[in-house]
């Protein structure tokens, strides 16, 4: 039997400084979580 996981929607959020320079930023670092989290997406910047 397999146990069942429930995650609330505000766990699920990549938590980012509002300091960070968005030039700096390296989002590629993130694709794997970002991909197993949302599959296909938009990126807004």
């Amino acid at each position: 039997m397999f146990d069942k996981k429930v995650f609330k929607n505000q766990d699920l959020v990549l938590k980012i400084s509002p300091n960070i320079d968005p030039e700096r930023f390296e989002i590629n670092k993130y694709e794997a979580f970002l991909g197993a989290l949302c599959g296909e997406r938009v990126v807004i910047v």
